[in-house]
């Protein structure tokens, strides 16, 4: 028993000489900004047992062992908490902490209206955004935000986003022409000041004369030059309803020319221009640009050729189609017809047609072309020569006849009135050919025992073609 009582008295001692806490001290000794706030970065210092190891981190990183005082150099702005403890060889105190409020920033004021050096009218509007920075900084002090207008003090509203952005906006009216400077100063939390001053310009005269010599309200079929002057240095833009986007041509300048490029179609442009106080004059100009001159693809009725067709068509491209002209004469005539297609589209390898009265054509040589025209150029057809035929061919078949043959070899003469593409003859469905670019015949054509009933098919070069009906019986 009197063994227990002396290790229990043992332990106790022993855990009495270790239970010194482990202090905590800066320089500065206090926060030296507003709030409970350091303005500049703490030196920290851990003074504890020398027989111990004292360890001390920030938040949640690892344990570091402490030598010598320390600051944040490497850590953030704003709350942080630090924990620190010192291990004996048996024991350890238990981990202390430390809340510290460090913000070294002072606040950043951008976004300024009127810009700085800047030109306005003689009404505006004045804003400025306010930001403390990081997340964890102090924050705004909102009641010590001022706003300066030529050194007076003006009123102002203020849009807050969690005490860290601050959006002040205030307006101004009936200043004179000349230099006006504003001015904003702002504490944060901590007692962080920070203070801007600028100026800007108002500039109430307007813009006397602008001139445009180019373009005009014409139709272009290329790059054309932009030309124009204006009676003072000003920035000019350009608006085109086409696309409906603004383009910057110059930002200092009191003329303008060069080569602009413009899809083709109709534009409605409004050139622009504006001084630096947003004084501006304008002048609209409508023209139309068109690059592309039309295509003829192909037509249907092709050069040394007989036609039984009286239609007529041209395949073309042409997206700004102004019109279709079909043209034709008897060849070796020089009475030249022409004529305005209707209903003729836009479009890529769009048709358009027409037919003419087949009494005009037939049994004669015609030359026919046509126009595809736009707003600037023509394209022309290669001309066509074509020959009309709308009439059936006749045949003078003077064998085989109706009649009975003493053999199985029938002769076939016959003589056309005017050349065939082909001439054949059809029995029982089945075609056999006689002759091609032919006049006239006479061959021997074999055929089997019993009644035969054929038909005699002749095609012109036209197309045009024409049956006859022959009857005839093979006796052998």
């Amino acid at each position: 028993m009197r063994l227990i009582l002396l290790f229990l008295i043992l332990v106790i001692c022993v855990s009495s000489a270790y239970a010194i806490n482990t202090n905590i001290s800066f320089s500065p000794s206090t926060p030296n900004g507003n709030n409970g706030w350091f303005v500049i970065e703490p030196i920290i210092t851990l003074t504890g047992n020398s027989s111990g190891i004292t360890y001390f981190r920030f938040g949640n990183n690892p344990w570091i062992t402490y030598t010598n005082s320390f600051n944040r150099t490497n850590t953030i702005n704003g709350i942080q908490d630090l924990f620190y403890f010192t291990n004996f060889s048996n024991s350890s105190e238990d981990v202390q902490k430390y809340t510290l409020y460090v913000d070294i920033n002072k606040p950043s004021i951008s976004n300024l209206k009127p810009i700085n050096n800047g030109f306005s009218g003689t009404n505006g509007k004045i804003s400025a955004v306010i930001s403390d920075v990081f997340l964890r900084n102090s924050g705004i002090n909102i009641s010590s935000i001022k706003m300066f207008l030529d050194n007076n003090s003006i009123n102002f509203t203020t849009f807050i986003t969690n005490n860290l952005y601050v959006s002040v906006n205030s307006d101004y009216s009936n200043l004179e022409n000349g230099l006006h400077n504003l001015a904003i100063s702002v504490l944060d939390n901590a007692g962080n000041n920070a203070s801007i001053t600028w100026n800007f310009n108002v500039d109430t005269n307007n813009i006397n004369q602008l001139n445009i010599y180019s373009p005009s309200d014409l139709t272009y079929n290329s790059k054309f030059l932009t030309n124009l002057s204006i009676s003072e240095k000003v920035k000019i833009y350009l608006h085109d309803s086409f696309d409906n986007r603004i383009r910057l041509l110059c930002s200092n300048c009191d003329k303008y020319s060069n080569f602009l490029n413009f899809q083709d179609g109709e534009h409605e442009v409004k050139f622009i221009a504006s001084d630096n106080a947003s004084n501006n004059i304008s002048k609209e100009i409508r023209f139309f640009i068109d690059t592309i001159k039309p295509i003829i693809i192909g037509v249907n009725l092709k050069n040394n050729t007989v036609s039984n067709s009286s239609f007529f068509s041209v395949k073309y491209s042409e997206k700004f189609l102004q019109g279709v002209y079909f043209y034709y004469a008897e060849k070796d005539s020089n009475n030249l017809n022409v004529m305005s297609l209707n209903n003729c589209k836009n479009g890529t390898k769009m048709e358009c047609n027409l037919n003419l009265d087949k009494n005009e054509l037939d049994g004669k040589k015609f030359v026919y072309y046509f126009e595809v025209k736009d707003n600037l150029r023509s394209v022309f057809s290669k001309k066509q020569e074509v020959t009309f035929d709308f009439t059936k061919p006749n045949l003078n078949i003077l064998n085989p006849v109706d009649t009975i043959y003493i053999t199985t070899k029938v002769i076939f003469d016959v003589i056309s009135n005017e050349k065939l593409k082909s001439l054949s003859y059809i029995e029982n469905r089945k075609k056999i050919p006689l002759c091609t670019n032919c006049i006239f015949i006479n061959k021997t054509v074999p055929f089997t025992n019993g009644s035969h009933s054929i038909t005699i098919k002749a095609v012109d070069l036209a197309g045009n073609s024409n049956l006859f009906e022959k009857s005839f019986e093979i006796r052998r």
